[in-house]
């Protein structure tokens, strides 16, 4: 979750979030309330539509996600001396490719759902 808000400019709703993790909603909306107790995210109303809530980076979780990185690169590392760099280098670039698909079947899938102004 901090990675993808990191990404996305440190703001999004929490169905964005779902979308960009693959997780349902309710997980995500429990998961949002344990970062806000622990101070690495904020929730505020959305300044637009006060239905929606937009779920914020805060300087201490863009700290703790800054000190996690190396230690999640190591353990991919580790996990990855088994495999040549040039399969490492597919898997990669396949795993991309999948995850890229992925969020632009939810985009089309979001877009056909929303009702047509007409």
């Amino acid at each position: 979750v901090l990675q993808a808000l990191a990404i996305n400019g440190g703001r999004m709703t929490p169905s964005k979030i779902a979308e960009w993790t693959f997780k349902e909603r309710h997980n995500i909306t429990t998961l949002v309330e344990r970062l806000k107790r622990e101070g690495l995210v904020k929730a505020e109303r959305s300044n637009k539509d006060k239905r929606f809530v937009n779920v914020i980076l805060t300087a201490k979780g863009r700290r703790v996600l800054k000190q996690a990185t190396p230690v999640a690169r190591e353990i991919i590392d580790q996990v990855m001396l088994s495999i040549s760099q040039g399969d490492a280098v597919l898997l990669e670039k396949s795993l991309r490719v999948l995850r890229q698909n992925a969020h632009s079947s939810i985009e089309q899938l979001a877009k056909l759902s929303r009702p047509q102004a007409g």
